[in-house]
């Protein structure tokens, strides 16, 4: 039978990688968002293995009134990570579009076609191609 010992050492565990990992999202250092995923998962499954040792009747109760905070701060935890992740993912897409954005107007030179699109560098001698 598993101990509110255990099951207390697993949620810490897991807090103490998600709020390591919340420092460094915030620090802008994301070299080891790998790692600390893999750890995450981990984890995640030891967590879920001991709290499905619990035997349901009058003793289940103590340990939904003892890790109950517990679980809804590592919810809470959770909830930030993720929104933090998200927040990043976002933001490297945006980067990802803008530099394409910046990339195509390099290539611009500055003259328009018949239509009043800008043209390329590509575009126009695509276009002097086919008046000669």
């Amino acid at each position: 039978m598993v101990s509110l010992a255990d099951c207390n050492r697993e949620i810490t565990d897991l807090m103490l990688i998600i709020k390591a990992e919340i420092k460094m999202l915030r620090a802008g250092k994301f070299k080891s968002i790998h790692q600390s995923a893999l750890l995450k998962a981990e984890k995640i499954k030891s967590l879920t293995s001991v709290l499905k040792t619990i035997e349901v009747g009058s003793g289940a109760q103590h340990y939904k009134s003892h890790l109950a905070p517990r679980l809804a701060r590592l919810k809470n935890l959770s909830i930030e990570n993720g929104l933090l992740l998200r927040g990043i993912a976002n933001g490297v897409k945006s980067v990802q579009e803008r530099i394409l954005v910046l990339e195509n107007k390099e290539a611009q030179v500055g003259a328009y076609g018949r239509r009043g699109k800008a043209l390329s560098f590509e575009e126009e001698a695509a276009a002097s191609e086919k008046t000669l």
